[in-house]
C-alpha cells in the first residue's frame, strides 16, 4: 500500500531514486516507473535511511515536514557521493537542513568525518542497490535482481575491506547496516512442496498437510503435503513405469554416471540455499551445513557417479565346456526412508541432506528407481533439492513423498511392487520395517539405527587409567563451556536447537531420568533460553552402569564420563551394549589404539579422530545398530542382485 506524500516530499524522494538511477545506469523509462507520486512504506524507510533520518529497523515515517526542494536535497546527496574538499562544511550544511539525526545516527569517532561520509555514501548506495534488486524481483526482469545484488555485494566487500570495516569495528550504526545488507543481499528463495511425484509437484490425496517448524523459535514455517498410501501407489506406479522404459538397464552405467555428476554440480551451485534451508529447517548451524553437509552431499553424489558403470560381475572359471559368469544387476523400484530423529545440530551428526544423498547415490548409480520419504519434520531441503533432480533425471527415476512413518512409511514398507526398502531411524521403528518386510514380499532391508557410542581416553603415561579422570573432566569442562548454543545462523554457533519438540522433549526425559537416577549432573542439565528446542550441553558424572543414560541412545547434547581401570576393563564396558554403530580410541599408543579397536562390537571405528565421515569408507552398526552398510563399495551390493549365467559351449545337451 502507497503512503502519498505531497509535491513538494515527493519531489525529494524522487531526487533520490533518479540519482542512483543515474549511478546504476538505469534507463529513463524506468525511472518514470519508479519515481511515482506516491511511494510504499518501504520506499519510503530507504530513502529515510539514505537521508540519515532513521535506522533500517526504526518505525517508517512517511515523510518530513522540513523536507528541503529536490535541488537541496540533490547537493546534499552530492556531497556525500562526489569527492569533496571540505566534507566537514557538507556534513553541517546537512544538518542545518535536515536536523541533529544524522549526526546522531551513527557513532563517529573523533577525527574521522572523511571517512564517515565516504562509508555512509556507500552504504546509502548499497542499500539502494539491494532496493532495486527487491522492485526487481517483485515483478521485472530477473537478470536485473542478480545486476544489482552483485553490485551491492561488490560495493559491501569493498567497505568491509575498507574504511567501513574500521568504523564498524567500533559498533554502531554502520555495524548494523553492514550486516543488514548482507542479509538483504539474499536472494528470496520460493520452492513447491507438495509430493514429488513423476517429476511434478502434486498435492496429497488427501488434500492434508504438516506444518514444519523452525526450532529456533518453534514457529511454523511451512507447509508440506501429507502423503497417504494411495499416494505411495502413484509414486510407486511412477517409478515403476520409468524403470521399465527410461531408466535400469536401458540407460548405460556412464549416463547414469554423468546424470549423478551434474546432480552434485547442481549441489554445489545451491549450496548457500540448501545449507541455509537445512539449518532453517533442523536447526544446525550453518557454518557446518554449508561446510560439510552439503559438500559432503555433493562428494558422495560424484562418488557413486563414477561407480555408476564399474558395479558389474565376472567371469567365473568352472571347467572348458561352459563360460559362467555373474552380473549385478538392479532390484527395480526401491523404498527409501528417513526417519526424523537424524540431527544433534551440533558440527558432529548428520543431516538430512546428507542422508538424502547417501540413499540416492548407490540406488541411482545400479539403475534402480526410487520412492524416498523423508522425515516429516525436516522435510524442506529434500524438497527443494528435488527440483534440482527434475533438471537432470527422468520423470519418474526419483519420486520423494512427505508423511508419517505409521501412514506413509508403513505403506512403503509393505507395498508388494517395491522390493527393497532402506532405512535410517530408530532401531524401535527398524525392527517394524523388518516385519513388514516379512508379511509382505520379504523384501530386501538395509537398516542404519541408533547407537550408543563410547569414546575411550587412555592415559598414555599412566597404566592406572583411572588417573587420568579429573584432569580429562577438567579439559572437557573447559570445553563444554566454550561451545556456543545459539542461532544456526551465528557464525559462532557450535549446537543449533534439537530439530523438533518430540526429539527435545526425549532429550529432557533423559536427563531427568539421569537426575532421579543418581546421577551428577557436572554442567548443564537444562532448556537453553525460552524459545525454541535448546538444550544446555550436559555432563554427567558419577553413573552406574544399569543407569537409563548410560545404556540407552539419548542423540541430544548430553555426554556421560566414568572411569575404567585397564584395557581388558573398557572393552567389556563398552562391548556391554545392544548397539554397535562406533566408537572412538584415544591414545598415543598406536598398537594398543589399534589393538582395543578390533576388540570393539561396532562397525566403525575411529582412532584419534571422531565422526570422520568419508564416500569412500562404509558405515553402519553391528548388533542392534543394523543391517548392511551405507557408502563406499559395499553400499552398491545393497540395490543389486546378483545373477549367475551358465552357457553350454560344447557339452552334450541334456535333452
Amino acid at each position: 500500500m502507497g503512503i502519498n506524500l505531497t509535491e513538494r516530499e515527493c519531489s525529494a524522494y524522487a531526487a533520490v531514486w533518479k540519482l542512483v538511477g543515474h549511478y546504476i545506469g538505469i534507463e529513463s523509462e524506468l525511472l518514470e516507473i519508479i519515481c511515482p507520486t506516491s511511494f510504499t512504506a518501504t520506499e519510503v524507510a530507504f530513502a529515510n535511511l539514505f537521508f540519515g533520518l532513521s535506522p533500517p529497523d526504526a518505525p517508517i515515517q512517511p515523510a518530513v515536514s522540513t523536507a528541503p526542494l529536490s535541488y537541496e536535497v540533490l547537493a546534499i546527496i552530492n556531497s556525500f557521493t562526489t569527492p569533496s574538499y571540505d566534507l566537514g562544511y557538507n556534513f553541517e550544511y546537512a544538518r542545518m537542513i535536515l536536523g541533529p539525526a544524522l549526526a546522531n545516527q551513527l557513532a563517529i569517532p573523533d577525527g574521522t568525518w572523511s571517512d564517515w561520509f565516504a562509508v555512509q555514501r556507500d552504504v546509502n548506495l548499497a542499500w539502494m542497490l539491494v532496493e532495486f534488486g527487491r522492485h526487481w524481483r517483485s515483478g521485472w526482469e530477473a537478470e536485473r535482481v542478480a545486476f544489482s545484488n552483485a553490485q551491492a555485494r561488490r560495493l559491501v566487500q569493498t567497505m568491509k575491506s575498507g574504511k567501513a570495516g574500521k568504523i564498524a569495528a567500533n559498533g554502531g550504526g554502520v555495524r548494523k547496516m553492514l550486516l543488514c545488507l548482507e542479509l538483504l543481499m539474499v536472494d528470496s528463495v520460493s520452492f513447491k512442496t507438495g509430493l514429488f511425484i513423476n517429476n511434478e509437484f502434486v498435492a496429497g490425496e488427501g488434500g492434508k498437510t504438516i506444518d514444519v517448524v523452525n526450532p529456533s523459535t518453534g514457529k511454523v514455517i511451512a507447509a508440506v503435503s501429507e502423503a497417504s498410501a494411495k499416494d505411495v501407489d502413484a509414486a510407486v506406479d511412477a517409478a515403476e513405469h520409468a524403470y521399465n522404459t527410461v531408466w535400469g538397464e536401458k540407460v548405460p552405467g556412464h549416463q547414469r554416471g554423468k546424470m549423478l555428476m551434474q546432480l552434485a554440480t547442481l549441489f554445489e551451485e545451491h549450496a548457500d540455499v540448501l545449507a541455509s534451508i537445512e539449518s532453517m529447517d533442523n536447526g544446525k548451524a550453518f557454518s557446518f551445513s554449508r561446510a560439510f553437509d552439503v559438500s559432503e552431499a555433493a562428494a558422495c553424489l560424484r562418488y557413486y557417479g563414477g561407480w555408476a558403470d564399474k558395479d558389474h560381475g565376472k567371469v567365473i572359471e568352472v571347467d572348458d565346456s561352459k563360460l559362467a559368469y555373474t552380473r549385478h544387476e538392479p532390484i527395480g523400484v526401491v523404498g527409501q526412508i528417513i526417519y526424523g530423529k537424524l540431527t544433534l545440530n551440533s558440527r558432529f551428526d548428520s543431516s538430512p541432506i546428507l542422508m538424502f544423498a547417501w540413499k540416492l547415490g548407490p540406488a541411482l548409480a545400479t539403475g534402480n528407481t526410487i520412492v524416498l520419504k523423508v522425515a516429516e519434520s525436516t522435510p524442506l531441503s529434500a524438497l527443494y533439492a528435488a527440483q534440482l533432480v527434475a533438471k537432470v533425471f527422468p520423470p519418474g527415476v526419483v519420486n520423494i513423498i512427505t508423511g508419517y512413518g505409521n501412514i506413509t512409511g508403513t505403506a512403503i514398507t509393505q507395498h508388494m511392487k517395491i522390493n527393497k526398502v532402506a532405512f535410517t531411524g530408530s532401531t524401535a521403528v527398524g525392527r517394524q520395517v523388518m516385519i513388514d518386510a516379512a508379511n509382505s514380499n520379504i523384501k530386501n532391508v538395509t537398516l542404519e539405527l541408533g547407537g550408543k557410542s563410547p569414546n575411550i581416553i587412555f592415559d598414555d603415561a599412566d597404566l592406572e587409567e583411572e588417573g587420568i579422570y579429573d584432569k580429562f573432566l577438567e579439559r572437557l569442562t573447559e570445553k563444554v563451556h566454550s561451545l556456543q548454543v545459539g542461532s544456526p545462523f551465528s557464525k559462532d554457533t557450535f549446537q543449533g536447537p534439537q530439530n523438533s519438540e518430540l526429539q527435545f522433549n526425549r532429550i529432557m526425559a533423559h536427563i531427568q531420568s539421569g537426575k532421579d537416577e543418581g546421577a551428577t549432573v557436572h554442567t548443564g542439565g537444562e532448556r537453553h533460553g525460552t524459545e525454541g528446542y535448546f538444550i544446555q550441553p550436559t555432563v554427567f558424572t558419577d553413573v552406574k552402569p544399569n543407569m537409563r543414560i548410560v545404556r540407552e541412545e539419548i542423540f541430544g547434547p548430553v555426554l556421560v564420563v566414568s572411569k575404567f581401570k585397564d584395557e581388558a576393563d573398557i572393552v567389556a564396558k563398552a562391548n556391554d551394549t545392544i548397539y554397535g554403530l562406533a566408537a572412538a580410541v584415544f591414545s598415543r599408543d598406536i598398537s594398543r589404539a589399534i589393538g582395543t579397536a578390533h576388540k570393539l562390537h561396532a562397525g566403525t571405528v575411529w582412532i584419534n579422530c571422531y565422526n570422520q565421515l568419508n564416500s569412500q569408507m562404509p558405515f553402519g552398526g553391528f548388533k542392534e545398530s543394523g543391517i548392511g552398510r551405507e557408502l563406499g563399495e559395499y553400499a552398491l551390493h545393497n540395490y543389486t542382485g546378483v545373477k549367475a549365467v551358465h552357457v553350454n559351449l560344447h557339452a552334450p545337451c541334456p535333452i
